[in-house]
């Protein structure tokens, strides 16, 4: 709730790392490309 608290939408997205640590979420319908995009930036040795 603390990560998507104006989520007022299904559905609901959250990726985490391996110890439940919030990485990025969202709610309600995402275009393929920036949830591509969302990917990638918690997947880069920077995100």
């Amino acid at each position: 709730m603390a990560h998507l608290a104006d989520a007022m939408m299904l559905p609901f997205v959250m990726i985490v790392d391996g110890d439940g640590n919030y990485l990025a979420g969202s709610h309600g319908a995402v275009r393929p490309d920036r949830f591509e995009e969302t990917l990638r930036e918690v997947a880069s040795p920077e995100g």
